[in-house]
């Protein structure tokens, strides 16, 4: 496997492996420190499942329960919406939602778990947080594996090669590595292989990574 396409399939390994478990664990600090807060009577204000569908005809439809409260903290009366305190959670079947938010009723008194340092956040659920998303970390250590399998089981790696910035000549890296490499033999310029064009595959990582947790963040808090 070239080292460019092995550091991008690296990086996506990463991304997944590393984004699910610091949101699992980040996930559980939120649960101990929620087992603190003090609870306030609340009333449910609305009751309602959001279909999210995907923009292609085959894509699966997510179902996100909803539910608005008021409840009171002193003299104040305070709205919130958070369900779990762990983050929005959704299911796979419209009926499983429609049974989730069938416990709830329109006028119905609830607990209301809030931060004392700052009632306004505030949630009606504390319970520990999906199992699922060790499932995220599993394929991500996965991918990780077999990336470096592919990338050890090559009998001789590929040379790679880059160009001059100066004057494009073409010059293997593990001679003209930046920083500090041979310099171009051609033009003599000094680390000719200092460019943005040499790095493409560790920018299309970067791109990558971010990307993944772009999306990830967006399904968990969106």
């Amino acid at each position: 496997m070239p080292r460019g396409i092995f550091l991008i399939f690296l990086a996506v390994g990463v991304a997944i492996a590393g984004g699910s478990s610091f949101y699992y664990a980040m996930a559980w600090s939120w649960v101990l420190e929620g087992r603190s807060w003090p609870t306030a009577q609340g009333t449910i204000q609305a009751v309602d499942v959001e279909d999210r569908s995907g923009s292609s005809e085959n894509s699966h439809s997510l179902y996100y329960p909803r539910l608005a409260y008021t409840y009171r903290v002193g003299n104040r009366t305070l709205s919130g919406e958070r369900i779990w305190l762990t983050g929005n959670q959704f299911y796979n079947h419209r009926e499983d939602a429609v049974a989730f938010v069938g416990q709830y009723a329109v006028g119905q008194n609830v607990p209301v778990l809030y931060d004392p340092q700052d009632p306004d956040e505030a949630a009606l659920l504390n319970e520990a947080p999906p199992w699922q998303i060790l499932l995220f970390t599993a394929a991500g250590l996965g991918w990780i594996a077999l990336s470096l399998y592919f990338r050890l089981r090559d009998p001789v790696p590929q040379r790679r090669f880059g160009r001059c910035r100066k004057c494009g000549a073409r010059l293997p890296f593990d001679e003209h590595r930046p920083p500090g490499g041979a310099p171009c033999p051609r033009c003599a310029q000094p680390d000719p292989l200092a460019s943005w064009g040499n790095r493409k595959p560790l920018i299309l990582s970067f791109v990558l990574f971010f990307g993944i947790w772009a999306v990830g963040l967006y399904l968990l808090f969106g």
